[in-house]
């Protein structure tokens, strides 16, 4: 018997894989599922009844934990069918890991669920709210939709504050920041809202959570195959830096793609700079996007300017302003369209001189950074 969709779990793990199967099976109750515990009968060659079933499946769900990392059979069932698939290349077979625990960082690259609700509660699946296992069956669901493109998991970091976090910076901090930028304290906490998705850069009028949606729709309509798929750190980030230094080196340094955005206010708090201390290898990655977003408007005359090179003086900027997926031609000059003095020509003169000029260091010392205490 061929099945449509095989779940992988480990033993410890029965009762999360058994609310999975059973949702699963509430939205789409025609589909033949193998889950071992109940497609198995008694007499039944076992070893033999899974392995034919993982080999015949079209899709695959692995449950992961540390138990499914430690278990030869969870890893017998899907690098065999990663294998025997090559889901990366075939689009019509989908294999999905509903990340309990952890995650498989070899397989990073493929659909990987992670709610909140769910790593919270683990190990015990009592704690789950219906309508978050209905949320997760959901989005399995999505994950496993033919019609849908494979996801491009990028790890997403926002450096910025919650309103409420700004009343304890200091006030050599707030004297600083306020002489940098020529604004009072309620022009700046105006800008921030209870949660940090709802920072206001720029004029103050748009959330940081719309920009992000808007830069997620304009790439994937730029996609053939991928969408993006924001993967961000749980809150535990803000509050135990041993989690927000895991964050960085287990999912921002090995995504296929990551972005940080840098809210520069917010950076002026010791909690957001010392975060930001842990990004510092990420400025040698290829597959890394840092953005540091202003807390005022684009002033006219450089959005005229950049108007201007993308019409006027097209097609010489296409590939700058509007690159294709895949590109044309890689893009290897040192190209700024909005220098505006001497320190940002300078930048770009020494960007392309260093890949140029041979390193005449004759040892290498650790570069360090630290944060002006004006306190």
């Amino acid at each position: 018997m061929a099945y449509e969709l095989f779940i992988s779990y480990a033993r410890a793990d029965r009762d999360w894989a058994q609310q999975l199967a059973d949702r699963m099976r509430a939205q789409k109750p025609a589909r033949q599922t193998f889950f071992d515990y109940e497609s198995l009968r008694g007499g039944d060659d076992w070893e033999t009844k899974i392995q034919q079933a993982a080999e015949t499946t079209q899709h695959m769900v692995v449950v992961w934990s540390d138990h499914a990392k430690s278990s030869d059979w969870v890893q017998r069932e899907f690098w065999g069918f990663f294998g025997r698939v090559k889901p990366k290349e075939n689009s019509t077979q989908r294999l999905v890991f509903v990340n309990l625990q952890g995650a498989n960082q070899a397989m990073k690259s493929l659909q990987q669920i992670d709610q909140e609700a769910i790593r919270s509660a683990y190990p015990d699946a009592a704690r789950v709210s219906p309508a978050a296992w209905d949320a997760l069956a959901q989005d399995v669901e999505n994950g496993l939709s033919l019609v849908d493109k494979r996801p491009l998991n990028v790890p997403l970091v926002v450096l910025t504050l919650k309103k409420d976090e700004w009343n304890s910076l200091s006030a050599g901090r707030w004297d600083r920041l306020q002489a940098d930028f020529g604004v009072t304290k309620d022009q700046v906490r105006a800008r921030y809202d209870a949660t940090r998705a709802q920072w206001r850069p720029f004029d103050g009028v748009i959330e940081i959570s719309g920009v992000l949606d808007a830069i997620r729709n304009r790439v994937d309509a730029a996609l053939n195959t991928r969408r993006l798929v924001w993967k961000v750190p749980s809150e535990k980030f803000w509050t135990d830096i041993d989690t927000a230094k895991a964050f960085v080196r287990k999912e921002f340094e090995t995504g296929e793609l990551s972005l940080l955005a840098v809210d520069v206010l917010a950076s002026y708090h010791p909690d957001i700079y010392q975060r930001l201390m842990l990004f510092h290898d990420s400025l040698s990655a290829a597959n890394t996007v840092i953005i540091a977003l202003p807390p005022f408007e684009l002033p006219q005359g450089l959005r005229a300017l950049r108007r201007s090179l993308s019409d006027v003086c097209a097609p010489y900027f296409d590939d700058f302003f509007a690159p294709e997926i895949p590109p044309k031609r890689k893009l290897t000059a040192q190209c700024g369209w909005n220098v505006g003095d001497l320190e940002d020509i300078q930048r770009h003169v020494l960007f392309a001189a260093s890949n140029v000029v041979p390193d005449q260091r004759t040892s290498r010392s650790v570069p360090y950074t630290r944060q002006r205490d004006d306190t």
